[in-house]
């Protein structure tokens, strides 16, 4: 297998389909290491490497996967509309820590991955 058959979205599919409930950090940490692999060293993606990937505002937030951990810490920002209002404030509540998970649509995005590296979808887990 060539490294880095796969894109971003595809990698990102099928790393949250076979190790689902982690945070974002930690998938953004793989996808970096698999992109780029003589800079692992460098512990992570630097700047806003995956902004677009877990961001509410983001296009693939909701669509591709979502997230299921509880929202109890309070979040006085603005903008944060697919978040739940915070009782009594504000701000907004947000996970203490993210629990992403694949929608319908990024599990066939996943699927469409595992094939693309040569496996059959039978020996998917």
């Amino acid at each position: 297998m060539e490294r880095n058959t796969l894109n971003n979205l595809e990698y990102l599919a099928l790393a949250i389909y076979l190790d689902p409930g982690k945070s974002g950090r930690t998938y953004l940490r793989r996808l970096y290491r698999y992109r780029f692999p003589k800079a692992a060293k460098l512990h992570g993606a630097k700047g806003n490497f995956g902004a677009v990937y877990f961001s509410p505002a983001g296009k693939y937030f909701d669509r591709l996967w979502e997230d299921h951990a509880e929202c109890t810490v309070e979040y006085t920002g603005f903008l944060r509309s697919r978040r739940p209002k915070a009782p009594g404030g504000w701000g907004y509540l947000k996970p203490k820590s993210s629990q992403w998970h694949l929608t319908p649509e990024g599990i066939r995005r996943a699927q469409q991955a595992w094939e693309k590296i040569g496996l059959s979808l039978g020996s998917m887990p």
